[in-house]
């Protein structure tokens, strides 16, 4: 393909989008369709709040959560009800820089709640954090947004035109044969057992 092959995590897209040539799991991939060929969808991403258990945080519309601290990650989206609430300061949202300080805030109990997509969101946890803090978080089963991530290739190589096709062609043959399904219930288990105990 040449050039950068690099995958970004959703928020940092908009500043990059001029620079890279592939793009795993875009929030709103409608925005950059000048920019990329985008996938049909590859799965549905759910975001979900992580909070401490002592907290018994609970949630049911943004409304509730007019005097609770919520941290959140500088240039991700979480859903077009999130930002506008954020936006209309029915929540209070305090950003930091990566996910991995939220968790850090949340376990210093300087914020009660913060948004991210729930598995990664375990993985970050087993990955970088000891077992006595781990098992303090959880997540809530109301998502906050759910959302369709996609595969983006960059409309500066003029092969991706013909790629996007391809992909979008096997993509569907997957589905429709149900082996893609197997593949993603075995990758989520993978997961699960390695890093969700």
């Amino acid at each position: 393909m040449g050039g950068n092959k690099n995958i970004f995590e959703g928020g940092k897209l908009n500043k990059m989008a001029g620079g890279i040539d592939i793009f795993v799991g875009c929030y709103g991939a409608s925005e950059f369709k000048k920019k990329f060929y985008i996938s049909d969808s590859l799965i549905l991403d759910t975001i979900s709040f992580f909070y401490l258990i002592s907290s018994k945080f609970e949630w049911n519309a943004f409304n509730d959560l007019k005097e609770t601290l919520i941290g959140g990650t500088i240039g991700y989206n979480y859903g077009k009800e999130f930002q506008e609430a954020e936006k209309a300061k029915i929540i209070m949202v305090y950003r930091v820089t990566n996910n991995s300080q939220n968790f850090r805030k949340l376990l210093f109990k300087r914020i009660v709640a913060f948004p991210m997509s729930t598995l990664p969101g375990y993985v970050m946890l087993y990955k970088n954090f000891k077992q006595k803090d781990i098992n303090q978080i959880t997540n809530h089963t109301k998502p906050v947004h759910s959302t369709h991530i996609y595969l983006l290739l960059s409309k500066t190589h003029k092969k991706n035109k013909s790629r996007i096709t391809v992909f979008n062609r096997s993509l569907k043959k997957l589905k429709d044969s149900g082996k893609y399904d197997q593949y993603f219930d075995k990758t989520l288990e993978f997961f699960r057992e390695t890093y969700v105990k």
